[in-house]
């Protein structure tokens, strides 16, 4: 059964130049190759033919570019570059008793990469939650949502928020609700940029939103909700400690360990007097949060070319189908 529709399948023998089928038609391979370069040949000479055409779309891309230049919204960026604190580097140069106490020490290590965890926290939740009880900075966030009559919010009455909502559920996403946490998170991953800068111990933190001053007071607001988070972290796991030394303390009776545990008390009460400290704590701020006084965006030169290059394609388009619309129809055989 097998032999009989293996005959009757059709077979293809294939050499360099053709493809010969069973029944002896011969595809040739040069002849498609050829006709696809022909094709490229006509449609590249019609196009140049129609410089007319091709100048009316770069204008129209110019025009169109101005337009979008003087009417898409102003951005603003503020700006903040940090390096590791002078704080949490003195905490970390606790030599052989810092190696001793973490290496003891239940609750982990003291200031684990504080910088990094700095710039995690913030775009965290614990950053946005803390956001989310200023009621200034959460209407500046979602103004058009902030009813100010009777101090509530709402859905965004513009049409493009309605039509986003109703896309969203169509698309089985979340329905509107108040600013929350998650909403804040996004609102921040959105608009936060870090970068670092030379060799990577200073970072560069910028946040973009359509008001300056509302752009410089957010990445205040963020830089001093981080370091406040890790100040109070380090305090309390000061406190932890010590008290779990000092309890280890009251039952050890080698004086070997004895004098182990009370190093860890004076290393432990030591970081929590430097988390007392009013000083930044996280990072040291080399350059400080100003309001911008000029706009980072739209960006003119991006706009005009992709506004010219929309054009041509147009342009291109247009030319394209009038000459396949001028063609008479093929007679049907």
């Amino acid at each position: 059964m097998s032999d009989k529709n293996s005959e009757n399948r059709p077979t293809i023998a294939l050499d360099a130049t053709a493809l010969v089928l069973q029944d002896g038609t011969i595809v040739s391979l040069s002849a498609s190759r050829e006709s696809g370069a022909n094709i490229f040949r006509s449609t590249a000479t019609l196009i140049i033919k129609n410089k007319r055409m091709l100048l009316l779309g770069i204008v129209g891309g110019v025009l169109l570019g101005l337009i979008a230049t003087w009417t898409l919204p102003r951005t603003y960026s503020a700006r903040i570059v940090v390096e590791p604190g002078a704080i949490a580097d003195t905490l970390n140069q606790g030599g052989l008793l810092n190696h001793l106490s973490n290496s003891l020490n239940p609750f982990g290590a003291q200031i684990p990469q504080m910088e990094k965890d700095f710039l995690q926290l913030l775009q965290s939740n614990a950053i946005a939650s803390k956001l989310l009880h200023d009621q200034k900075i959460i209407v500046e966030m979602f103004p058009e949502e902030w009813d100010s009559r009777s101090k509530s919010w709402r859905p965004s009455p513009s049409l493009t928020a309605s039509v986003m909502r109703s896309a969203h559920l169509i698309m089985g996403g979340r329905v509107w609700s108040p600013p929350d946490v998650d909403r804040v998170k996004e609102y921040i991953k959105t608009h936060l940029t870090i970068s670092p800068i030379s060799d990577g111990s200073l970072q560069e933190i910028s946040l973009t939103t359509g008001n300056p001053k509302f752009a410089a007071m957010l990445l205040s607001a963020l830089v001093q909700a981080a370091d406040d988070y890790l100040r109070n972290r380090e305090s309390m796991r000061a406190s932890a400690s010590i008290k779990y030394w000092q309890a280890q303390l009251d039952r050890a009776t080698s004086q070997d360990l004895r004098n182990a545990l009370i190093a860890a008390i004076v290393d432990s009460q030591r970081r929590a007097v430097f988390a007392d400290v009013d000083l930044p704590f996280s990072v040291e701020v080399t350059d400080p949060v100003s309001v911008p006084d000029r706009s980072s965006g739209p960006k003119a030169l991006l706009v005009m070319v992709g506004a010219i290059f929309l054009g041509l394609a147009i342009s291109v388009f247009w030319i394209v189908y009038r000459e396949f619309r001028a063609k008479p129809p093929m007679p049907r055989s």
